[in-house]
Protein backbone atom coordinates (compact mmCIF):
# COMPACT_ATOMS: atom_id res chain seq x y z
CA UNK A 1 0.00 0.00 0.00
CA UNK A 2 1.50 3.36 -0.58
CA UNK A 3 0.57 6.63 0.79
CA UNK A 4 1.68 10.31 0.20
CA UNK A 5 4.24 11.16 1.92
CA UNK A 6 2.70 14.33 3.42
CA UNK A 7 -0.43 11.75 5.15
CA UNK A 8 -0.18 9.95 8.30
CA UNK A 9 -0.80 6.18 7.90
CA UNK A 10 -2.81 4.24 10.78
CA UNK A 11 -1.21 1.19 11.71
CA UNK A 12 -1.84 -2.11 13.56
CA UNK A 13 1.56 -3.02 14.17
CA UNK A 14 1.86 -6.86 14.97
CA UNK A 15 4.47 -8.48 16.68
CA UNK A 16 5.37 -11.98 17.30
CA UNK A 17 8.49 -12.67 20.00
CA UNK A 18 10.85 -15.88 20.58
CA UNK A 19 11.45 -15.49 23.60
CA UNK A 20 7.93 -16.36 25.90
CA UNK A 21 8.31 -13.99 29.04
CA UNK A 22 10.82 -11.04 28.69
CA UNK A 23 10.60 -9.45 25.29
CA UNK A 24 6.74 -9.61 25.64
CA UNK A 25 6.73 -8.14 28.92
CA UNK A 26 9.01 -5.36 27.61
CA UNK A 27 6.36 -4.36 24.55
CA UNK A 28 3.56 -4.64 26.54
CA UNK A 29 4.81 -1.94 28.91
CA UNK A 30 5.46 0.06 26.03
CA UNK A 31 1.97 -0.82 24.52
CA UNK A 32 0.39 0.53 27.81
CA UNK A 33 2.21 2.56 29.99
CA UNK A 34 0.59 6.09 29.79
CA UNK A 35 4.07 8.09 29.98
CA UNK A 36 5.40 6.28 27.15
CA UNK A 37 5.03 8.45 24.05
CA UNK A 38 3.38 5.89 21.98
CA UNK A 39 2.39 7.05 18.16
CA UNK A 40 -0.97 8.25 18.19
CA UNK A 41 -2.05 6.48 14.73
CA UNK A 42 -0.08 3.18 16.08
CA UNK A 43 -2.06 0.28 17.71
CA UNK A 44 -0.08 -2.59 18.77
CA UNK A 45 -0.88 -6.59 18.81
CA UNK A 46 1.29 -8.70 20.49
CA UNK A 47 0.88 -12.85 19.29
CA UNK A 48 1.56 -14.91 22.26
CA UNK A 49 3.91 -17.88 21.61
CA UNK A 50 2.97 -21.52 20.97
CA UNK A 51 3.56 -22.91 23.75
CA UNK A 52 2.55 -26.76 22.43
CA UNK A 53 4.78 -26.39 19.91
CA UNK A 54 8.37 -27.09 21.75
CA UNK A 55 10.28 -25.89 18.96
CA UNK A 56 8.33 -22.41 18.76
CA UNK A 57 11.17 -20.21 19.80
CA UNK A 58 13.40 -21.11 16.61
CA UNK A 59 13.31 -17.86 14.35
CA UNK A 60 11.55 -20.05 11.70
CA UNK A 61 8.49 -20.66 13.65
CA UNK A 62 8.54 -17.68 14.74
CA UNK A 63 8.53 -16.18 11.10
CA UNK A 64 6.13 -19.39 10.44
CA UNK A 65 3.58 -17.81 13.38
CA UNK A 66 3.59 -14.32 11.80
CA UNK A 67 2.90 -16.31 8.03
CA UNK A 68 0.01 -18.13 9.67
CA UNK A 69 -1.77 -15.00 10.44
CA UNK A 70 -1.07 -13.48 8.00
CA UNK A 71 -2.07 -16.23 5.20
CA UNK A 72 -5.38 -16.52 7.34
CA UNK A 73 -8.40 -13.98 6.78
CA UNK A 74 -9.51 -15.17 9.73
CA UNK A 75 -7.07 -15.11 12.40
CA UNK A 76 -6.09 -11.37 10.98
CA UNK A 77 -9.77 -10.23 11.37
CA UNK A 78 -9.87 -11.35 14.64
CA UNK A 79 -6.74 -9.06 15.54
CA UNK A 80 -8.12 -6.52 13.76
CA UNK A 81 -11.76 -7.14 15.26
CA UNK A 82 -9.96 -5.77 18.58
CA UNK A 83 -9.02 -2.18 16.63
CA UNK A 84 -12.33 -1.30 15.00
CA UNK A 85 -11.24 2.36 15.14
CA UNK A 86 -8.97 1.83 13.14
CA UNK A 87 -10.58 1.20 9.31
CA UNK A 88 -8.24 2.48 6.94
CA UNK A 89 -5.34 0.13 8.97
CA UNK A 90 -2.02 -1.50 6.92
CA UNK A 91 -0.24 -4.05 9.01
CA UNK A 92 2.79 -4.19 9.67
CA UNK A 93 4.50 -7.26 11.10
CA UNK A 94 7.77 -7.67 13.01
CA UNK A 95 9.63 -10.32 15.03
CA UNK A 96 11.80 -10.14 17.49
CA UNK A 97 14.64 -12.43 17.63
CA UNK A 98 17.86 -13.29 19.74
CA UNK A 99 20.94 -14.51 17.97
CA UNK A 100 22.62 -16.43 20.84
CA UNK A 101 25.58 -18.54 20.15
CA UNK A 102 25.00 -21.86 18.79
CA UNK A 103 25.95 -22.57 15.54
CA UNK A 104 22.25 -24.17 14.64
CA UNK A 105 20.85 -20.64 15.71
CA UNK A 106 22.59 -18.87 13.16
CA UNK A 107 21.70 -21.30 10.51
CA UNK A 108 18.05 -20.53 11.48
CA UNK A 109 18.31 -17.33 11.62
CA UNK A 110 19.62 -17.05 8.05
CA UNK A 111 16.64 -19.26 6.95
CA UNK A 112 14.11 -17.18 8.67
CA UNK A 113 15.42 -14.16 6.95
CA UNK A 114 15.50 -15.46 4.17
CA UNK A 115 11.27 -16.74 4.45
CA UNK A 116 10.55 -13.64 5.88
CA UNK A 117 11.16 -11.76 2.50
CA UNK A 118 7.94 -13.55 1.06
CA UNK A 119 5.90 -11.89 3.42
CA UNK A 120 7.17 -8.42 4.20
CA UNK A 121 8.09 -9.55 7.54
CA UNK A 122 10.06 -7.25 9.97
CA UNK A 123 12.94 -8.57 11.98
CA UNK A 124 14.29 -6.99 15.13
CA UNK A 125 17.36 -9.06 15.92
CA UNK A 126 19.80 -8.36 19.11
CA UNK A 127 23.32 -10.04 19.65
CA UNK A 128 24.35 -11.96 21.52
CA UNK A 129 20.52 -11.50 23.82
CA UNK A 130 17.45 -9.30 24.91
CA UNK A 131 19.22 -8.02 27.93
CA UNK A 132 21.84 -6.31 25.61
CA UNK A 133 18.66 -4.27 24.59
CA UNK A 134 17.91 -3.68 28.26
CA UNK A 135 21.16 -2.66 28.95
CA UNK A 136 21.10 -0.25 26.27
CA UNK A 137 18.64 1.89 28.90
CA UNK A 138 21.65 2.89 30.63
CA UNK A 139 24.88 4.48 29.78
CA UNK A 140 27.24 1.22 28.73
CA UNK A 141 30.37 3.77 28.45
CA UNK A 142 31.76 1.63 31.19
CA UNK A 143 31.76 -1.87 29.56
CA UNK A 144 33.97 -3.97 27.48
CA UNK A 145 32.37 -4.92 24.66
CA UNK A 146 34.26 -8.08 24.27
CA UNK A 147 32.26 -8.90 27.77
CA UNK A 148 29.22 -7.70 26.28
CA UNK A 149 29.55 -10.07 23.39
CA UNK A 150 30.81 -12.55 24.90
CA UNK A 151 28.32 -12.77 27.40
CA UNK A 152 29.68 -15.32 30.26
CA UNK A 153 28.47 -17.24 33.06
CA UNK A 154 28.59 -15.61 35.69
CA UNK A 155 29.66 -18.53 37.70
CA UNK A 156 30.68 -21.89 36.10
CA UNK A 157 27.36 -23.25 37.36
CA UNK A 158 24.74 -20.35 37.07
CA UNK A 159 22.06 -19.81 34.74
CA UNK A 160 23.06 -16.47 34.60
CA UNK A 161 24.77 -14.63 32.12
CA UNK A 162 27.23 -11.50 32.26
CA UNK A 163 24.49 -9.20 30.73
CA UNK A 164 21.37 -10.59 33.03
CA UNK A 165 23.62 -9.99 35.98
CA UNK A 166 24.19 -5.99 34.91
CA UNK A 167 20.75 -5.52 34.11
CA UNK A 168 20.43 -6.76 37.54
CA UNK A 169 22.55 -4.44 38.71
CA UNK A 170 20.91 -1.32 36.95
CA UNK A 171 17.23 -1.82 38.09
CA UNK A 172 17.34 -3.78 41.77
CA UNK A 173 17.07 -7.44 40.40
CA UNK A 174 16.52 -9.23 36.94
CA UNK A 175 14.53 -11.99 36.40
CA UNK A 176 13.62 -13.24 32.78
CA UNK A 177 10.06 -13.45 33.75
CA UNK A 178 10.13 -11.15 36.59
CA UNK A 179 11.51 -7.74 36.58
CA UNK A 180 10.91 -4.12 37.61
CA UNK A 181 9.44 -2.14 34.26
CA UNK A 182 10.01 1.32 35.82
CA UNK A 183 13.16 1.70 34.31
CA UNK A 184 11.61 2.23 30.79
CA UNK A 185 10.64 5.18 30.07
CA UNK A 186 10.98 7.59 27.17
CA UNK A 187 14.09 9.23 27.63
CA UNK A 188 15.57 5.34 28.52
CA UNK A 189 14.32 4.37 25.60
CA UNK A 190 15.56 6.82 23.22
CA UNK A 191 18.60 6.55 25.14
CA UNK A 192 18.83 3.01 24.06
CA UNK A 193 17.88 3.83 20.41
CA UNK A 194 20.94 6.45 20.31
CA UNK A 195 23.65 4.04 22.37
CA UNK A 196 22.49 1.02 19.64
CA UNK A 197 23.87 3.28 16.74
CA UNK A 198 27.22 3.33 18.34
CA UNK A 199 27.06 -1.07 17.25
CA UNK A 200 26.31 -3.25 14.35
CA UNK A 201 22.89 -2.37 13.08
CA UNK A 202 22.23 -4.20 9.62
CA UNK A 203 20.29 -7.02 10.38
CA UNK A 204 22.75 -9.94 8.23
CA UNK A 205 25.74 -8.75 10.02
CA UNK A 206 23.89 -8.31 13.35
CA UNK A 207 24.40 -12.42 13.06
CA UNK A 208 27.94 -12.04 13.66
CA UNK A 209 28.48 -8.51 15.79
CA UNK A 210 27.61 -7.15 18.71
CA UNK A 211 24.18 -5.22 17.79
CA UNK A 212 20.84 -4.72 17.64
CA UNK A 213 18.25 -3.00 15.37
CA UNK A 214 15.58 -2.98 17.85
CA UNK A 215 15.20 1.12 17.12
CA UNK A 216 13.79 0.49 13.73
CA UNK A 217 10.72 -0.80 15.72
CA UNK A 218 10.91 1.21 18.43
CA UNK A 219 10.65 4.20 16.06
CA UNK A 220 7.84 3.03 14.18
CA UNK A 221 5.89 2.77 17.54
CA UNK A 222 6.89 5.06 19.62
CA UNK A 223 6.98 9.23 19.22
CA UNK A 224 11.14 9.74 20.19
CA UNK A 225 13.25 12.08 18.82
CA UNK A 226 17.21 11.25 18.05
Amino acid sequence: IFQASSVEVKKLIIIAFEGAETEHKYFSYLKTHPEINLKSLVQIELLERDEKNKNSSAPTKVVETVTNVIESEEKLNEIKSKHDEFDDTYDVFWIVIDREKQESKKINLLKAIEIRKENNIKISLINPAFEFWLLLHFDISEYDNNDLFENKKTKPKSKKRFLEKEVGKKIGSYDKSDFETSFITSESVTLAVKQEEKFENELEKIIDNLGSNVGNLIKEILDIHI
